[in-house]
């Protein structure tokens, strides 16, 4: 469900800060007020547009009492990825990741246990290929991806766009 909440310790943010800042929901669009008092929605807002006072964040979340603001400090949690056996490992592989997460290191590093040698992953998604590096170092809360099976292709754009699906098509197939 979507969801409209004014959240006064988030102004001064970008909208690329925040996406990180709540565990159960994921932020989609803000909800602005002109001086006229006139609002609008931008859904996928820019990665620099600024919370100002009196905005509201939408975000896609189970219930409006599922999700609330982290302090920000993303603790990471240590776990043991699950490993394939190399019986069931048959050839290399190509897979496509749509969008980020805040976990996205953690994800991908999980994929790299249970693939082949020289399995591909796209990362598909509109963050910039130049700061993807420093999201998956998550403010040095993670290690930089040590991999051996998956090489990273990185495409941008909007997965929801069919343009831009046709375009990583195109680039993952030629």
């Amino acid at each position: 469900e979507f969801y409209l909440k004014n959240w006064p310790d988030l102004e001064g943010q970008t909208f690329m800060d925040i996406t990180c800042r709540f565990d159960e929901a994921i932020p989609i669009g803000i909800k602005t007020v002109d001086a006229e008092g006139k609002s609008e929605i931008v859904l996928n807002p820019p990665n620099n547009m600024v919370i100002k006072e009196g905005d509201e964040v939408m975000v896609l979340a189970e219930d409006d009492d599922s999700y609330d603001l982290n302090d920000g400090s993303y603790p990471v949690k240590a776990s043991e990825p699950q490993k394939r056996s190399k019986a069931d490992i048959l050839s290399p592989e190509k897979m496509l990741f749509c969008g980020w997460r805040r976990d996205m290191s953690d994800m991908i590093m999980d994929l790299e246990s249970s693939v082949a040698p020289g399995s591909e992953l796209w990362l598909f998604n509109t963050v910039p290929p130049g700061d993807r590096k420093a999201l998956l170092l998550d403010k040095g809360n993670k290690e930089e991806l040590a991999l051996k099976n998956l090489e990273l292709k990185q495409a941008v754009g909007n997965p929801i766009v069919r343009k831009d699906l046709m375009n990583i098509k195109e680039a993952r197939t030629g």
